[in-house]
């Protein structure tokens, strides 16, 4: 079976046809999805603005390839309110998968690093600002800012030392901030924003960090 693990898609109105393209397009290729949290930007639109809007067309692709949907802090179990059934199959804070002999364990991240402030208004500023930040750097810097970023990596694996079990791998998004380190047992899948696509790919019992570009 062919898995895509995909997190970090923040997706949001207004309605981005290039991306959605780009979605769709992975989406179709593999056998099962894995949202491993921030699927749609609930600081910034309603649950039902979002399952209302023009990307509810990906939502039967997604429903027919038995997704697992596992929540974020930008999209938390509490935002939305409704049922998510109509894209993905189970909803989870943690989901688990075998992999080569190894447990594969998935979360979004923000247990383990939490970055948001309880303010709600904070909330909102902070994401546009840090929205127009990235996209300034993803088109000025492509992937070299997620340099930058490494340090909260960096903090999650540090938590993760006395956590992981010998045979378990992390699987997160969280920190936009793509890596795989065998040594720690630690993958982050990145994003996919502003024409930067970042996903995990597991194909016969192993996975892969994928990269490209859509436009």
């Amino acid at each position: 079976m062919n898995i895509l693990v995909i997190s970090d898609t923040h997706l949001s109105l207004p309605f981005e046809e290039k991306k959605f393209r780009f979605l769709s397009a992975l989406i179709n290729k593999y056998d099962q999805i894995i949202i491993n949290g921030d699927f749609w930007e609930g600081f910034l639109i309603s649950y039902n603005k979002f399952i209302t809007s023009p990307w509810r067309t990906l939502f039967p692709s997604l429903k027919q390839k038995n997704s697992i949907y596992i929540f974020g802090n930008h999209d938390t179990e509490k935002l939305g309110n409704g049922s998510f059934d109509s894209f993905s199959v189970k909803q989870t804070d943690r989901y688990e998968a075998k992999v080569n002999g190894h447990t594969f364990v998935f979360e979004h991240g923000h247990r383990l690093l939490p970055l948001d402030s309880d303010d709600e208004s904070k909330k909102i500023r902070y994401t546009k600002y840090m929205d127009k930040v990235e996209k300034y750097m993803i088109k000025g810097f492509g992937t070299k800012y997620q340099k930058l970023l490494k340090p909260y990596n960096k903090k999650i694996k540090k938590l993760l030392a006395n956590e992981l079990k010998e045979n378990e791998y992390y699987v997160c998004g969280h920190t936009h901030c793509a890596e795989v380190d065998h040594k720690n047992r630690f993958i982050n899948t990145g994003v996919i924003k502003h024409g930067l696509g970042q996903y995990l790919v597991i194909r016969n019992n192993r996975a892969y960090l994928k990269q490209e570009k859509y436009k």
